[in-house]
């Protein structure tokens, strides 16, 4: 019996000294979930109009954002960047599409348009299980100056795997990386989130820079109202796009 007790305070001394265990992947969610408003208050949200500015600073240019969102996963963001003109990207959460001042109309196909419509999911980080098929943490990482965990999550369309930074001290989405698919190729992609505050119900990133193809944009929004009406027409294809799906058809 000596002898067992012995071993066992060997064996605990051992793992006082191992690194403690990560916290899982899903837990790392519902814990997003929890700091920034809890299940219910994202329950509560039916709609979303987020109003705000876009900044491309190494070209020099600026313009608007607007961004329309509803339940369950239709969205439309309007953007006006001198410059470049007026870029619009949508989903009713049945088809998806773009049309840009430069590239014309566009209706999204295949995962490029499965993408668009699983990034439209509204309330997304509360059915984020509908969304992955696995999340397993990685390990802990500095991002941005934060220390971070590191997730990896493997979405259910087949898509490639995205990266989720939650920040160990506030428990906030700090960063996002995943591979964009436009105009056929794949694009890495990132997202760092900054600037939480409370719009309407929950918690949200008031700032967001976007990195794709060496180039930086930065999002502000400067007003988010939840729950505000609005018709089902500003989910509508526009008359370009309607005109390629009927070509589709």
């Amino acid at each position: 019996m000596r002898q067992l007790g012995i071993a066992a305070f060997v064996c605990a001394a051992a793992m006082s000294g191992q690194p403690a265990a990560l916290p899982s992947g899903a837990s790392l969610f519902d814990k997003f979930v929890t700091v920034t408003g809890g299940r219910a208050a994202y329950a509560k949200r039916t709609s979303e109009v987020s109003t705000g500015t876009i900044q491309m600073a190494a070209a020099g240019v600026s313009g608007t954002l607007e961004i329309y969102s509803a339940a369950p996963n239709a969205r439309m963001a309007m953007m006006d960047v001198q410059g470049i003109g007026k870029v619009e990207e949508g989903t009713n959460g049945v088809d998806a599409w773009e049309v840009s001042a430069v590239m014309g109309p566009k209706l999204k196909d295949g995962k490029e348009k499965a993408q668009a419509i699983r990034e439209a999911m509204f309330n997304m980080p509360i059915y984020w299980r509908k969304l992955y098929t696995k999340v397993q943490t990685m390990g802990i990482e500095t991002v941005e100056g934060v220390e971070c965990y590191r997730v990896v999550a493997t979405p259910n369309d087949g898509s490639k795997p995205e990266t989720y930074w939650f920040e160990k001290a506030t428990g906030y989405n700090l960063k996002v990386s995943r591979t964009v698919l436009a105009m056929g190729s794949e694009i890495p992609a990132e997202i760092v989130m900054k600037d939480y505050r409370k719009s309407g119900l929950v918690m949200q990133p008031m700032t967001m820079i976007q990195r794709v193809g060496g180039q930086e944009v930065i999002l502000r929004l400067t007003n988010v109202v939840a729950n505000a009406p609005i018709p089902k027409s500003k989910f509508a294809p526009p008359p370009d796009i309607q005109q390629l799906m009927k070509k589709a058809a």
